[in-house]
């Protein structure tokens, strides 16, 4: 450049020459990789493998015990196979009736919501929080209770398990749904308070 200081005219050489560096006809001839963008085409991205074992990998004794989770058990993550594995383990010394009740169970949790599974998961951990004498305890309490009261607990859980199921709102678009029976009971035993001017 005529008009160029002698700095100028250096750092634009030094620029020149760091791109023929990094351009890809170059880096051909020098013998290094070409240049290659770091931002990944998200179209071409494969979904992550399923996690091992698959259900062809587990024993025929370990497919007959977890049959209930068949149809779902290569789309279950890791850790979560590794506990039903450990959980059937004790399937063999079971009576057929444990067994029976145990598949039962296993084809219960299958149907459950993810949030469902999530207050099991509670249940069971705060269930287990509580030592052999406390659970006693508690079981003796519920032994006590009326058969009315048996109901009414009954009752309760199962409109504990009805609000857990209750649709989103884009499945509840202009769907009117009627109050459980369990709030329909309740609303029976409330009494009626009078306004001032109907008394």
């Amino acid at each position: 450049m005529p008009g160029a200081s002698p700095c100028t005219a250096g750092l634009l050489a030094c620029c020149t020459s760091l791109l023929l560096l990094l351009s890809p006809a170059s880096a051909h001839s020098v013998g290094a990789q070409p240049f290659v963008s770091p931002v990944k085409n998200t179209a071409q991205r494969q979904p992550p493998a399923p996690a091992k074992p698959l259900w062809h990998d587990l024993t025929p004794a370990q497919q007959e015990a977890l049959s209930p989770l068949a149809a779902d058990w290569d789309k279950i993550d890791g850790q979560r196979k590794k506990k039903w594995i450990e959980m059937i383990k004790r399937y063999p010394s079971l009576t057929p009736d444990q067994q029976a009740r145990m598949q039962e169970r296993m084809r219960d949790w299958v149907t459950l919501t993810p949030e469902q599974r999530r207050v099991a998961r509670e249940s069971y951990a705060r269930a287990k929080k509580l030592g052999p004498d406390q659970k006693s305890a508690k079981w003796q309490e519920y032994q006590q209770l009326s058969d009315e009261q048996k109901n009414r607990l009954a009752e309760e859980a199962q409109a504990k398990k009805r609000v857990a199921n209750l649709p989103t709102p884009t499945q509840d678009k202009g769907k009117i749904i009627p109050p459980s029976k369990a709030a329909l009971k309740l609303d029976r035993h409330v009494q009626p308070t009078l306004a001032p001017a109907e008394k």
